[in-house]
């Protein structure tokens, strides 16, 4: 009995768990804060961006030598898959990839959350923004 149960486990997280969902335009247009709540970042539906105080230390290195320590711009954005969901922003003069992933992957109703690795080391410390609710 125990085997039966232990088999239906597994067969509904593969089926079921492991299927990742695909973000919609509700779930990510808003405003974002970062960690440190001063961080906003303006994702409209028109597929245009407002960016404002970034921390550059999440950048890429290239961001840094353009803006120093904080990034404000505005530009386009995009939502692709590349492994994982991204949003790509682009300004008139550079783009970079911010990940998306959500809080409990296996749950129903969880939420989104955009993350960039804190000196660019993947694996290791996330800089979140969480989405204000309406």
């Amino acid at each position: 009995m125990k085997s039966h149960i232990l088999f239906f486990s597994w067969v509904h997280i593969l089926f079921y768990g492991c299927s990742e969902k695909v973000p919609t335009q509700k779930d990510i247009c808003g405003k974002w804060y970062g960690s440190d709540s001063t961080v906003c970042l303006v994702l409209k539906t028109d597929g245009y961006f407002t960016a404002n105080n970034l921390p550059t230390f999440v950048l890429p290195s290239y961001v840094k030598k353009e803006y120093g320590d904080k990034f404000s711009s505005e530009g386009k954005w995009t939502l692709s898959e590349q492994g994982r969901w991204q949003i790509k922003l682009i300004s008139n003069d550079m783009s970079f990839y911010i990940p998306l992933s959500r809080e409990g992957q296996f749950e129903e109703g969880t939420r989104w959350y955009l993350f960039l690795w804190v000196n660019q080391e993947e694996g290791g410390e996330r800089y979140r923004f969480k989405k204000i609710l309406r």
